[in-house]
């Protein structure tokens, strides 16, 4: 009806325009002279039949009527569909998706309000948005607009209680200390209650090349951001002796626990003037670590091993944490300190993660400090997350768990706890009349525990934790993983 209508009211307009002073409408026209022309037509007009609802024709002697341009008709026609008019024309406050963009329309016409790597929502209004773990923003997923890139023999490092980064060897500033964007990346921080708190870097893009090194600093456990990360070198937030990496615990020293989620407990002292002293547990992580060692004597006296954290509440590496850290041992006089706990990493991009053949990432727990008398507890491995629409994993993601220190009777020889490898080997104890407990790797969790007798030895550090989240809930390659990873779904709403 609305076309016909239309049809109609441009063939009246055309009608409305002829010049009536030359018009012959010749002898069968009934004698009607270009004079005569209105009454005739006014005539019919009027006749029954012919008043159409809603059209009501201006007298043929009136100003000839202005009709829109047909195109301005046809946009003005109901389509049922919610997008920009033809002719550029909109309603001022509307958004429009056209993929990758959001537009706004403005007095000025329409501008890009939002770049969408992930496509607009159902409503056309907004973005699509992955729901990032642990981040209580997501929009901080595209809050970086530099890229980090660690170039072939090059070690950068992170501070995650500042934001500062630096390459090392040489010095050089690559983002000055504070909160905020500050030369195109941006840092921030998030409480987790009782975990550790979250440093929250975001960049571009990520690149660490082959030979590159990027490693961390800091009581906080670390969060990339990023639209894409491609790890060809190795990224480190390894613990180091009794130091952590980034939200792990500190290992425990001159007979104390150690500290963190997941510390292990320091040994104790027994027997006749307190002479005994076990060896340090091994801090838990993805298990418990293992209980340090008794020392006893030939009359019955003992002094108790340290017994190994408990494993922590973070199956989902929600929230995110680091290892425990190892007890000391305890000797009347000083005992083998307890090994750092390994650190917290989560990296997630919108659109890919790979960690090439010649890529590591590596978040293990040190070994516990070997005594004269009783060994330290091995640190515990932290986290790895790896979150993304498409995660590809050919080289190593490890968080293994270092091996306790032994003990030895005293002025005797002993060893520290091993480091935690960069393979699926349990770390070893350390060597001594008491050896120190292996630490957790591959699927074998938990800390082991330290040998006893004359002195006694640390606990093992257990495993920590490797979770992927992707779009299929699977990575592909041949990834190369201690311990075991556990998987599931990233969460993309909108």
């Amino acid at each position: 009806m609305k076309h016909s209508t239309l049809i109609c009211v441009v063939a009246l307009v055309a009608a409305c325009a002829v010049d009536r002073t030359g018009l012959n409408l010749g002898a069968d026209a009934g004698g009607l002279d270009a004079n005569g022309l209105d009454a005739h037509l006014d005539a019919h007009l009027d006749a029954p039949g012919l008043d159409a609802p809603g059209m009501d024709a201006p007298p043929m002697d009136a100003p000839p009527m202005d009709a829109p341009p047909v195109d301005s008709a046809v946009d003005a026609l109901d389509t049922g569909v919610d997008a920009p008019p033809r002719d550029g024309g909109c309603r001022i406050g509307d958004r429009y998706c056209a993929e990758p963009t959001i537009l706004e329309c403005t007095e000025g016409g329409l501008v890009v309000v939002a770049e969408c790597p992930l496509g607009c929502a159902t409503t056309g209004e907004t973005c699509r948005r992955l729901d990032v773990s642990n981040v209580d923003d997501d929009a901080a997923l595209f809050r970086g607009t530099a890229s980090l890139t660690v170039r072939a023999g090059e070690s950068v490092e992170l501070n995650s209680s500042d934001g500062g980064i630096r390459e090392t060897g040489t010095g050089t500033v690559i983002r000055a200390p504070g909160d905020g964007l500050i030369d195109g990346m941006h840092f921030g921080s998030e409480e987790q209650g009782d975990a550790p708190k979250l440093a929250i870097f975001a960049f571009d893009q990520i690149l660490v090349e082959d030979g590159g090194r990027l490693v961390a600093v800091g009581g906080a456990a670390v969060v990339l951001l990023a639209t894409q990360a491609i790890i060809n070198g190795t990224i480190d937030l390894s613990a180091s002796g009794r130091s952590p990496g980034p939200g792990g615990g500190l290992g425990g020293v001159d007979r104390s626990d150690g500290f963190g989620l997941g510390a292990g407990e320091r040994g104790h002292l027994g027997g006749a003037f307190d002479g005994l002293g076990g060896g340090g547990g091994g801090g838990g992580h993805g298990a418990a670590g293992g209980n340090g060692g008794d020392e006893r004597d030939c009359c019955g006296g003992r002094g108790s091993g340290g017994t190994g954290g408990a494993a922590i509440d973070d199956a989902l590496a929600v929230p995110l944490v680091g290892g425990g850290g190892g007890g000391s041992g305890a000797p009347a006089d000083g005992g083998g300190h307890g090994g750092g706990g390994g650190g917290g990493l989560q990296i997630t991009t919108s659109g890919f993660i790979t960690v090439g053949p010649t890529g590591v990432i590596d978040v293990g727990g040190a070994g516990g400090d070997g005594d004269d008398d009783s060994g330290g507890g091995g640190g515990a491995g932290g986290s790895v997350l790896l979150e993304s629409p498409s995660v590809s994993v050919m080289g190593w993601v490890v968080a293994n768990g270092g091996g306790g220190g032994g003990g030895h009777e005293n002025f005797g020889s002993s060893g520290p706890g091993e480091h935690a490898v960069r393979d699926v080997r349990r770390a070893a104890g350390g060597s001594g009349d008491a050896r120190g407990g292996s630490g957790g790797a591959f699927d074998d969790l938990a800390g082991e525990n330290g040998g006893q007798g004359d002195h006694g030895g640390g606990g093992g550090g257990a495993a920590g934790r490797i979770r992927w989240h992707t779009s299929s809930g699977t990575v592909t390659g041949t990834p190369q993983t201690s311990p075991a990873p556990t998987a599931g779904t990233i969460l993309i709403e909108g």
